[in-house]
């Protein structure tokens, strides 16, 4: 996610804005839910003044969130917890270091952190801005070779964005034995994220592409040991490149369908540390 996020060598700001990219809720003292603890935060970036931190606009939804503990076969008791997509925007009265906000990114937020909940973003300002600068939460579009348009929810799209990149890292790429470790995953990223650079440069063909994507794959899959993981996500790679995931994308080309790819493997990455 470093693309949306603040990466090693950004200066942050006194205003923030922190995205759940899974439902979350923090606890008090005494094991009670409060939805979001500004101080509890604030000494986790470690201000100065973390009692200055506060909420000055949100957008967001909340619900109640179950589970099944396996080792006591009973179910968890519901937790209300703000939803997947909701946003904050945080000011304090002093400029937090960006290490410590990756920090808090990487450790997440919150109750039942080992179940998937609680993993935030802090989406860096200008590009927070010039994306609702420009944009609206619901825009009409053209479709593509077609007459009159066609509403697009773009809140819909984020959600359904973020729901396939949990599931797929979760279900895909960390939860079989035989997976990919982070290196490898890491490796296929950076050349996707270089075929980014050259699309948007110097005019890669999706054919190009494609063909690079299967070269880099065929040349890892020669080793056996690795033949039955490099299967698996050659299936994920080509399934969004042929336009099989544009459902989570407001425009759907290559550049699109590579972000999502190497948001996937960004996000998977991390989790897969933590694990």
């Amino acid at each position: 996610m470093d693309c949306y996020g603040y990466r090693e060598g950004d200066t942050a700001d006194s205003t923030i804005y922190m995205l759940a990219l899974s439902p979350f809720t923090m606890m008090s003292e005494a094991g009670e839910p409060v939805g979001l603890d500004c101080k509890k935060i604030g000494e986790m970036l470690k201000l100065r003044s973390p009692e200055n931190l506060q909420i000055e606009l949100c957008s967001t939804s909340v619900s109640e969130y179950g589970g099944y503990n396996v080792t006591w076969g009973c179910s968890l008791p519901l937790v209300r917890m703000y939803d997947m997509g909701s946003i904050f925007k945080l000011s304090m009265d002093e400029v937090p270091a960006v290490h410590n906000l990756r920090k808090l990114e990487q450790s997440g937020i919150g109750a039942r952190r080992a179940e998937g909940f609680g993993n935030i973003l802090f989406i860096r300002k200008d590009i927070f801005e010039s994306i609702t600068g420009k944009e609206k939460y619901t825009a009409t579009e053209v479709p593509e070779g077609g007459h009159g348009s066609k509403p697009v929810d773009r809140a819909q799209i984020r959600r359904n964005r973020c729901v396939w990149i949990m599931d797929t890292a979760q279900k895909e790429l960390i939860a079989h034995s035989s997976g990919l470790s982070a290196s490898q995953i890491g490796g296929l990223q950076a050349l996707l994220e270089g075929m980014i650079g050259r699309i948007n440069n110097s005019g890669l063909t999706s054919e190009k592409c494609r063909e690079e994507l299967e070269r880099f794959l065929k040349k890892a899959d020669d080793r056996q040991q690795d033949k039955q993981k490099y299967y698996g996500i050659e299936k994920i790679c080509m399934n969004v490149l042929n336009g099989g995931e544009d459902d989570k994308l407001v425009k759907a080309d290559d550049v699109e369908r590579l972000k999502l790819l190497c948001e996937l493997f960004d996000y998977s990455r991390k989790i897969d540390t933590e694990v």
